[in-house]
């Protein structure tokens, strides 16, 4: 059976070992309360960058109309920045598995049920919105985007990194170096 990727496959993410040892990620949650569904996607590979950012969204967000951008899904293992971490800036019941500046897509465990819904957080605007009942129906919501060069400023240090790793024709290439 052939496992779908949602990932740049890169060296770093793919030799990473899984370190599935508990450990507390919020005051209430560990990492025994992670859904099955998000430790499939690491045993293909410990996090990483995604092929397909961009997830549909019922009310606007900081990266457009109907959609946020998800740049990197946090693995578990033994580096900090590339892996889950402890929490205790949001509710207790939220687990961050992706961040970006001051928005994150989060596990919420306050509803019940065998799986935690999605939820997108924008702490700057005070944006919290459910986009996916699960973590499987949320990497199926996953669709293509391209990054842009903002009007105003630069890229962050993980826009740039997604945005090379995405790079597939040389005006791409073009367009990020100017």
């Amino acid at each position: 059976m052939h496992v779908k990727s949602y990932f740049i496959s890169t060296s770093f993410e793919k030799e990473a070992p899984l370190v599935l040892e508990k450990r507390q990620l919020t005051p209430t949650l560990t990492t025994a309360d992670l859904p099955q569904s998000y430790l499939h996607l690491l045993a293909e590979q410990n996090g990483g960058y995604v092929k397909n950012m961009v997830v549909p969204t019922l009310e606007p967000t900081s990266d457009g109309l109907d959609c946020a951008h998800l740049h990197y899904i946090y693995g578990l293992h033994a580096v900090n920045e590339k892996s889950l971490q402890y929490q205790d800036f949001l509710p207790d019941y939220f687990i961050v598995f992706s961040a970006h500046k001051d928005c994150y897509f989060a596990f919420d465990y306050s509803l019940g049920g065998e799986e935690p819904a999605i939820r997108y957080l924008d702490t700057e605007t005070d944006n919290w919105q459910q986009v996916a009942a699960d973590f499987g129906s949320f990497l199926e919501l996953l669709r293509y985007g391209k990054i842009y060069m903002p009007l105003e400023g630069q890229l962050s240090h993980t826009e740039a990194e997604h945005a090379f790793l995405m790079v597939t024709d040389s005006a791409d290439l073009d367009e990020l170096f100017e």
